[in-house]
């Protein structure tokens, strides 16, 4: 308990810590009235008229104002009223004073006014200070009184609001507080609301004991529930219960009890108080959550891969399949221990930096090969599959591996089947074009003998036509991809080597080239060569006669949306016939361009001009990487 309300129970009294305004109309009276009070270790302020001493409580918090009741203006009366009426100086000391010599008595206007004193002039210094002494000590036992009564509301209002927030937390608990007695049939001196959601009871039923809540749980737990209680209030220990109570309609629930006994200072049991709650729906969880568990363990157990659950890196469930990957005999063997160590040594590495990012939840592969470790020390290789799982916030990782032995033998078959293919294919190649080769050198030793111009030409056009699909071969056979070329770098050689053979120095007519990259199949890239090897052939021999200067332009192009490209072939030459017409012409060269277009699948025009313009529009085949 806090100390009684005296003076021995304040803090010691530091007179400079009272601040006293002495108000007088005649300066002499209040400086000396002033001087007095410093001496005595007060701190004092003087003011000679009533407005005046208003405006020095703003400035200067006063603790106690000695006024003298008459006053220019507003005479003391008046000033201790307003002092009084004012919140902010509701605690200040007010005591008025007269030189009329009255007596001790107070007149009624004084009390009137509020006024907590009055002091009658003139008298001693002594007297005085013995007066305004007994005025502090009045001062400070108030604000004593003042701070205690605030702490005694504010401990009232906290007790208060301790008991409603009790109150509402008993409401609103989803359960049953009580207190009872202890006996077989726990009869129930008081329970909370809860009672009627957990029983079907009011509370004043159980409180009347009909039903008392013994009748209530089963009889197949109320001997297990008395010995529980007993064995627990021999050790004053509390308790913890579960059981099952019929309710009101007949329906049985499952409900969990936390209790103690309460006992007196000399040790004997008073009554029992605890707290009783439903927990029907919770065992309903579960038990499903057991029948979960056990369908999981079925189908666990069962399945056909080898299949590992384990956290921070620990195995801690496997299945049979999984003992029967590594050559274990029982699961004991294997959890509990760290999961890499049924990885080979060689392969540990990677497998960890996996493991640390998945940790910090950076990504992570989650599907890789790798190679096991069986317990005889052997290993063979294995695909695995990791899923992670949040439980509980912990984290857990499945992994189901699966012995991928004789698919990776068979890889190597199969690999070192393409190699052979590969190789074989190369040569294929490799022997057209020089089949073909022999063919054009075969055309080329023909040409002397024969004397006929347009023999001659014919020939060598036959050369140039070969030399074009022995260069497809060519690159076919150092390339990488034997299926598809690289058509850009196919038809910038194929143009070079035309340009070289068919100008002759000094070689006024140019060749320009602007190629973007494309793989065609070898079946779209022969006719497209050949395409080119006649218009640019045509171009170098029949554009540029007597000298003629100009150019020759190659263009590969994506059309804008890239559904097709555009192969243009044009020169800056004398141009074509005015009566041209590729479809009546004999000329072999001429035709094979519409033949080749063609098979192409694409689409031929011919420029206005000037000089001859050939525009070929056609969609590429997706070219397979083939080896």
């Amino acid at each position: 308990m806090k100390p009684g309300l005296s003076e021995r129970t304040m803090k010691p009294l530091n007179r400079r810590d009272i601040r006293i305004l002495v108000v007088d109309a005649h300066p002499t009276v209040a400086d000396g009235t002033s001087r007095v009070l410093e001496e005595a270790g007060y701190t004092t302020a003087t003011a000679l008229s009533g407005e005046e001493a208003l405006r020095w409580l703003t400035s200067f918090p006063a603790d106690l104002v000695l006024s003298n009741r008459k006053l220019p203006g507003l005479d003391g009366l008046e000033v201790c009223r307003r002092i009084k009426s004012h919140p902010a100086y509701s605690n200040v000391l007010v005591v008025l004073s007269s030189s009329t010599g009255t007596g001790s008595e107070q007149p009624a206007e004084v009390v009137d006014s509020g006024a907590d004193g009055y002091l009658d002039q003139p008298m001693g210094n002594r007297e005085f200070l013995a007066r305004v002494e007994a005025f502090v000590r009045i001062l400070r036992l108030s604000g004593a009184l003042r701070e205690q009564s605030a702490e005694l509301e504010a401990t009232v209002a906290g007790l208060r609001e301790r008991e409603r927030q009790l109150a509402a937390l008993v409401s609103s608990v989803p359960g049953m507080v009580y207190r009872c007695a202890n006996l077989p049939d726990w009869p129930m001196e008081f329970v909370s609301e809860g009672c009627a959601a957990l029983t079907g009871w009011a509370p004043a039923a159980l409180m009347k004991h009909t039903p008392s809540y013994g009748e209530l749980i089963l009889p197949a737990d109320r001997q297990r529930i008395w010995d529980e209680v007993q064995a627990a209030l021999a050790t004053h220990a509390p308790f913890n219960l579960t059981y099952q109570i019929q309710a009101r309609d007949g329906q049985s629930k499952w409900v969990w009890e936390r209790g103690r006994g309460a006992f007196g200072d000399n040790g004997e049991l008073r009554f029992l108080e605890g707290f009783i709650t439903d927990i029907t729906e919770r065992k309903r969880a579960e038990r499903e959550l057991r029948d979960s568990e056990t369908r999981f363990r079925a189908l666990f157990d069962r399945a056909g891969y080898a299949m590992g659950m384990g956290k921070a890196g620990i195995q801690v469930v496997v299945n049979q399949a999984y003992l029967d990957l590594f050559g274990y005999r029982d699961a004991s063997e294997v959890i509990g221990s760290p999961i890499i160590d049924h990885i080979a040594p060689g392969e540990r590495p990677p497998l960890q930096e996996y493991a640390r990012c998945r940790s910090r939840g950076e990504p992570a592969p989650s599907l890789y090969e790798t190679q096991g470790l069986r317990r005889d020390g052997t290993t063979f290789d294995m695909e695995v599959r990791i899923t992670t799982y949040e439980i509980e916030a912990e984290t857990y990782t499945i992994g189901i591996l699966r012995d991928i032995t004789q698919r990776k033998q068979a890889e190597t078959v199969l690999q070192e089947s393409v190699r052979e293919k590969e190789s074989l294919l190369k040569e294929i190649h490799h022997r057209v074009k020089n089949n073909l080769q022999v063919i054009s050198s075969l055309l080329r030793l023909q040409f002397g003998p024969i004397k006929n111009l347009e023999t001659q030409a014919a020939l060598k056009d036959m050369e140039g036509r070969l030399r074009s699909m022995a260069l497809v071969h060519e690159h076919l056979y150092g390339g990488e991809n034997l299926g598809s070329v690289d058509l850009d770098t196919y038809l910038k050689q194929l143009c070079t080597q035309l340009f070289h053979a068919l100008v002759a120095p000094p070689r006024s007519v140019q060749l320009r080239l602007d190629l973007a990259s494309v793989r065609l199949e070898i079946d779209q890239a022969v006719p497209c060569g050949l395409l080119v090897n006649e218009l640019v052939s045509n171009a170098f021999k029949h554009a540029f006669p007597k000298g003629r200067a100009g150019e020759v332009r190659v263009e590969l192009q994506p059309l804008p949306d890239g559904s097709a490209f555009r192969l243009r072939v044009a020169d800056t030459g004398v141009g074509l016939p005015a009566a041209f017409d590729l479809q009546r012409l004999k000329s072999l060269g001429l035709g094979l361009v519409v033949t080749l277009t063609r098979q192409l699948q694409g689409k031929l025009r011919i420029g206005p001009g000037p000089g001859a313009e050939f525009v070929v529009v056609f969609t590429p085949k997706p070219a397979q990487d083939t080896v």
